[in-house]
């Protein structure tokens, strides 16, 4: 059987170990973006779409999965919310505030916009590499001044010329897009503004979906699909998968890489005798994150697929990992997006204040009867041929004990979800 513990609103308890645990930190948000062809291909992966060119399942036709009229412009690259723009945003009049620079738009859409990012941004030759997409400058070293800038407009773009001698030009749809993504809070993007669904120990069985192995091995819609209702669930199954060794790394690879850990690219997970891990023995396995102990825990954990074939073997090399987390991780809304937990693997140091560590121990306390109350608790056997996957960021999933004498056999194996999205985006522009 395996037990999975659910992502809840944790608002009151968030509070509590938020003061007392988690030591909010604030800093400057810092939003990247990368595309383009991959550096090298590896045979058995070329078929992979995750950044813009890619080969469609049983063709040899090379795509361009980011269209120009919808998510990609040559000045600003990926652009989420392109599709948004109105087909007339003329500029109708522009002046300089201080800091800021105001554009009238048609229909009187009043915008401001910072002088430094404006400089930032600038998209002429010199300022960015339209191959590579990087900018090739670093930040100007001092602030812009509006009285030292000279400034002209057509109608369609505005010309600033800056105290340096500078130019740089701004068309009005790039500048109506930083409008439009500032004024829409969601919506932006299919991975990080996709509704989670909550759900407990009651989730039916029609919402709990399960896919076939082959359908998404073979066909990139029903690749998409489970990839995006596991994004807004947090855990699927996967039905009719091979019953063997190395069934899990191909469904891996046709997502995208597997993360390597400390156990290798894949691990078997077979009862041992005098294990020295606990998912290797034959007790129960406390519900957790996998990776707790690494500084960038594994975003989705393929866990596990059965299988028959014994002679895989597991290599008991030696290993030290040691980090510290948070329990949970914010997004820059303020909103949770990470849980780090597995208290069976929790080193014995205090690494809070002394005054404090009570109010630690009872938000700790608080979580984990929450994680293991009947009401949060999803209890599954996994059949023959059946890959359970989980997102380890947000669902806690453990083990009952089995019988020390069972030949049973599982295969696990990771992948990050910065991949993960990247397929699902380039994926998004094909189907949405």
């Amino acid at each position: 059987m395996l037990s999975l513990g659910i992502k809840q609103s944790f608002a009151s308890l968030h509070r509590v170990v938020g003061q007392h645990y988690v030591r909010r930190s604030f800093a400057l948000s810092m939003q990247g973006y990368q595309f383009g062809e991959l550096p090298y291909s590896k045979s058995n992966v070329s078929s992979k779409p995750l950044h813009r060119r890619y080969k469609s399942v049983g063709s040899s036709e090379v795509h361009e999965d980011i269209s120009p009229s919808l998510y990609y412009d040559k000045d600003l690259g990926y652009l989420p919310l392109w599709n948004q723009l109105p087909a007339a945003c003329k500029i109708e009049s522009v002046a300089l505030q201080q800091e800021f620079l105001e554009v009238v738009f048609a229909d009187q859409v009043r915008c401001r916009y910072p002088l430094e990012w404006l400089r930032d941004i600038c998209r002429c030759q010199n300022c960015f590499n339209h191959i590579t997409h990087n900018k090739r400058t670093p930040l100007v070293p001092y602030p812009p001044k509006a009285r030292d800038i000279e400034i002209s407009q057509n109608g369609d773009a505005i010309l600033l010329r800056w105290q340096d001698g500078h130019e740089s030009s701004y068309a009005s749809k790039i500048l109506l897009f930083q409008y439009l993504h500032s004024v829409n809070t969601r919506g932006n993007d299919i991975v990080i503004d996709a509704e989670l669904v909550h759900w407990d120990a009651n989730i039916s069985e029609d919402r709990f979906r399960r896919f076939d192995f082959e359908s998404i091995m073979n066909d990139d819609r029903s690749l998409f699909e489970w990839l995006m209702d596991f994004r807004k669930l947090g855990l699927s199954v996967i039905k009719n998968s091979p019953t063997r060794v190395g069934a899990v790394t191909e469904l891996c690879e046709r997502v995208a890489y597997t993360r390597p850990t400390c156990f290798g690219h894949t691990f078997q997970v077979e009862v041992k005798e005098n294990a020295s891990h606990v998912a290797y023995s034959s007790g129960p396995l406390p519900l957790h994150t996998d990776t707790a102990f690494y500084m960038v825990p594994v975003g989705m954990h393929y866990c596990f697929t059965v299988v028959f074939d014994t002679k895989a073997k597991y290599k008991a090399d030696t290993y030290i990992t040691f980090t510290c987390n948070f329990v949970f991780r914010q997004d820059t809304r303020g909103r949770v997006k990470q849980i780090v937990y597995a208290d069976h693997s929790r080193a014995c140091r205090l690494d809070s204040e002394l005054e404090v560590s009570s109010k630690v121990y009872g938000a700790l306390r608080k979580f984990n009867n929450t994680l293991n109350s009947e009401d949060s608790i999803v209890k599954y056997r996994l059949n023959d041929g059946e890959i359970l996957v989980v997102d380890n960021y947000r669902v806690p999933h453990g083990r009952m004990d089995v019988d020390s004498r069972s030949a049973r056999h599982l295969e696990g194996a990771y992948l990050d979800w910065d991949e993960i999205s990247s397929r699902l985006r380039v994926l998004g522009n094909k189907f949405i």
